[in-house]
């Protein structure tokens, strides 16, 4: 294992333990906690560690359709939330982990499986990381207790 692929074993470790520290201080009603929308963010943070092991184990082709599938459960889940208005402090804070824990794994995870690439277009590369990570802190600040 490299470098690159050890410093991202703790970044999902990190995000999943954030969220349940963050749901177990939380003061809510299961009615809340249970809901399609918060389901769909949680199955997000989950499919963070799968696209690491994905990336590790050099499957391109199976670590973008999981991008897509949990790209899919971001949009899914603020649908079912306003369709469902079943909108909640708490879905917000799971929305912004899912966020945070894929846009993390994600640049890791592109180092990982295309190394030359990400050399080459290092600027580029960095505008997309900083573009699609700085909303998602932003966030995390947002709802940080």
């Amino acid at each position: 294992m490299t470098g690159v692929q050890t410093c991202a074993l703790p970044i999902c470790y990190y995000c999943f333990n954030a969220c349940i520290k963050m749901i177990a201080a939380m003061n809510i009603n299961n009615q809340e906690i249970y809901n399609w929308p918060n389901l769909v963010s949680f199955v997000r943070i989950l499919l963070a560690p799968f696209m690491l092991l994905l990336a590790v184990n050099q499957q391109p082709f199976w670590f973008i359709i999981v991008l897509l599938v949990s790209e899919f459960t971001d949009v899914l889940d603020g649908f079912l939330a306003r369709t469902l208005n079943q909108i909640t402090d708490l879905g917000s804070r799971l929305d912004s982990w899912g966020d945070f824990c894929i846009y993390s794994v994600l640049a890791v995870s592109a180092w990982i499986l295309w190394p030359d690439i990400v050399m080459a277009e290092k600027i580029y590369v960095s505008l997309i990381i900083i573009s699609f990570t700085l909303p998602v802190l932003i966030g995390v600040l947002k709802f940080r207790s």
